[in-house]
């Protein structure tokens, strides 16, 4: 096996792994919302699950300077690849937020009750806001990753994905009105 297909394989387990953890990571949260409480056992697979999103980018991001200095102009030069760095920086800070400031608020409310706690209430609009980010985003990731290359220019690619965070954002913000209290 060549050190390509190495890092390939390495690639393709970091997008398995970290966007499985982020999407089960919603998955899980949503469905704590229905009884408005977080138990134990929810928050713990929940911060398993975010350890699962931080393999995930760990992996994604050696494999990817890996595959970087194998051919450095290659990358340089194309679009999908900037894009997809770009992406993998916004998954990054959004899910140190996330991990540093959002999780502990969550572990503090175990066993509360969401629907009459203050502290859940000021922070609803950010697990939200998190939560449609990173789906939206390694959605993005995963599609790029598909693609030989992107059929349009380096800023419409960014005006895209930054566009369809901001419908996410505002999509899972209006539409958890409807479920969280």
């Amino acid at each position: 096996m060549d050190l390509h297909t190495f890092f390939i394989i390495i690639h393709l387990f970091g997008v398995a792994i970290g966007a499985g953890g982020a999407f089960m990571t919603d998955i899980i949260f949503l469905s704590s919302l229905k009884d408005y409480i977080f138990s134990k056992t929810e928050i713990r697979i929940i911060k398993l699950m975010s350890v699962a999103v931080w393999t995930g980018l760990i992996l994604l991001i050696s494999s990817g300077l890996g595959l970087f200095l194998l051919d450095t102009e290659k990358y340089i030069a194309s679009d999908k690849f900037i894009l997809k760095m770009i992406i993998v920086a916004m998954l990054t800070i959004n899910g140190a937020l996330f991990h540093f400031k959002l999780f502990p608020i969550l572990r503090s409310l175990e066993g509360e009750k969401t629907k009459d706690s203050p502290r859940f209430k000021a922070y609803r609009l950010f697990f939200v806001a998190t939560g449609a980010f990173s789906i939206v985003s390694w959605t993005f990731a995963i599609i790029l990753g598909a693609l030989r290359s992107i059929p349009v220019s380096l800023t419409l690619g960014v005006t895209v994905y930054f566009s369809a965070v901001l419908f996410g954002v505002v999509f899972g913000t209006l539409s958890s009105r409807r479920f969280i209290s």
